[in-house]
């Protein structure tokens, strides 16, 4: 009895000292104080070993205060897959560098395994060049306005340029020059060129010409003023659109320009009138038309104390007409003097001999003056036979109030010295003459005479003889 009450004592005594404890195998041991905590691993009841299937560890309760470790599972081991070396393709890759009406330069670049071998250039099936070490090669013997495209070859690879064209060129030295009522034409001969073709358009029509292998045009037609006044106002034509076109036995273009031009021009005044007056025409019968006070007109001349203008009348025709100075008041019409521009002595003699301009009294010397560019020429020859001797040279004809006369005229006398300017040649109503110091010339402000640079004048003063002709347009 003493043993049993023993027994029961010490399993209290146990129980009061560590707290409830299961003290059969296999069961869980729960409410373990936090600070003492441990990883809790269930224990298998047949061999021990854990359920996690991890090594079998020590099932010792820990020792107060430490940390039992815990035991991580090793890594599974992985193999990185490598992948595997690409293989480069061959490339080349071309194109254009620049290109002319005959010829084209290709550049190209090729991938690091072509570096370094030797090309071949084709036109189509047609090698071109062939063992070419540098990376660009120009192509020669082209046709203008022809498609082409080139391969560049090494080995089996091939790199192709997109299609191109072959420029077309330039028709080089191309001029318009101004003559009398025409346009001449002139350029320099296209290589390779067979014919060309001449089109041509403007305010008084448009067309085309084939003239073989000239390389000259002359264009006719012109009316001989090129403004016509009508009720609503003033027709002024404007340049002439000119093109030139070279082409190949074949009929391919091989080059063209373009470039303007209009025949020589003259001054026009703008004229008001100052009352209502009824005028009778000079040209095309007598013809009278009423102008209105307020209306307004351009002459394209003076002579004689009357501007000359050209009239579209009722019945369709032109016909000219004189406004005497005391019934218009003018001015200069700025839009159609062009001190800027500047006959050639070429076109100057085209124009003079066109416009057969006489000698006088078999004098070897003419000196024309073109009042639209303000400039002066001296010809030396005969009628139909000038050759431009000195010119062009900046002169300033007669204001609108007080104009140079316009049309033929002969040096009639001469003075050394007039109004303390030198050397004046004179003519029926107006004089070639120098200038003050304070004068500027290229612009219509005289009163009437031709004003010169002194030396120019004393040119003439010395070198053209009396009775020789003057010409003013």
């Amino acid at each position: 009895m003493r043993k049993k009450l023993f027994s029961i004592f010490m399993i209290a005594a146990l129980i009061a000292v560590s707290g409830p404890l299961d003290i059969f195998a296999g069961t869980e041991v729960e409410n373990v104080d936090p600070s003492n905590s441990v990883e809790t691993v269930v224990v298998d009841d047949q061999n021990g070993t854990p359920e996690n299937g991890t090594d079998q560890i020590n099932n010792e309760e820990p020792t107060e205060g430490t940390e039992t470790p815990v035991v991580e599972p090793a890594p599974a081991e992985t193999t990185e897959e490598v992948e595997p070396a690409r293989e480069v393709a061959s490339e080349i890759t071309v194109g254009v560098v620049e290109a002319t009406p005959s010829t084209v330069k290709l550049a190209w670049t090729v991938s690091e395994d072509l570096e370094g071998q030797a090309a071949t250039v084709l036109n189509g099936e047609e090698t071109v060049a062939s063992d070419l070490t540098e990376p660009m090669y120009t192509v020669t013997g082209l046709v203008p306005n022809t498609s082409y495209t080139f391969t560049v070859k090494i080995g089996d690879t091939t790199g192709t340029t997109e299609a191109m064209t072959a420029p077309v060129g330039a028709v080089s030295g191309l001029r318009a020059l101004s003559s009398y009522n025409a346009v001449k034409l002139v350029w320099s001969p296209v290589t390779g060129a067979s014919s060309y073709e001449v089109s041509y358009s403007g305010t008084w029509g448009s067309g085309a010409a084939s003239v073989g292998g000239a390389t000259e045009f002359w264009h006719y037609g012109f009316p001989t003023y090129d403004v016509t006044n009508t009720a609503s106002g003033p027709i002024v034509p404007t340049d002439y659109t000119y093109k030139v076109t070279a082409k190949d036995s074949a009929g391919n273009v091989l080059a063209e320009s373009t470039t303007t031009g209009y025949p020589v021009r003259t001054m026009y005044y703008k004229l008001t009138f100052k009352k209502k007056v009824k005028l009778t025409s000079h040209s095309g019968g007598k013809y009278k038309t009423t102008f209105y006070k307020g209306q307004v007109v351009y002459a394209r001349g003076f002579d004689g104390g009357k501007y000359h203008f050209d009239y579209l009348c009722a019945d369709g025709t032109v016909r000219t007409y004189y406004a005497m100075k005391i019934r218009a008041k003018a001015a200069i019409w700025t839009d159609h003097i062009n001190p800027g521009k500047e006959y050639t002595a070429e076109e100057a003699t085209m124009y003079v001999n066109a416009r057969g301009i006489t000698a006088s009294k078999k004098k070897k010397y003419m000196v024309w003056v073109n009042t639209y560019t303000q400039r002066e020429y001296v010809f030396y020859g005969s009628t139909g036979n000038w050759t431009c001797g000195q010119g062009p040279w900046l002169v300033s004809t007669g204001k609108a109030s007080k104009p140079t006369a316009t049309g033929s005229t002969n040096i009639s006398s001469r003075k050394k010295k007039k109004h303390g300017i030198p050397t004046w040649s004179m003519c029926r109503y107006f004089s070639l003459h120098g200038k003050q110091k304070s004068w500027v010339l290229g612009w219509p402000r005289s009163g009437a005479c031709v004003r010169n640079y002194n030396e120019n004048a004393s040119w003439i003063y010395y070198t053209v003889p009396m009775k020789s002709r003057v010409f003013v347009f």
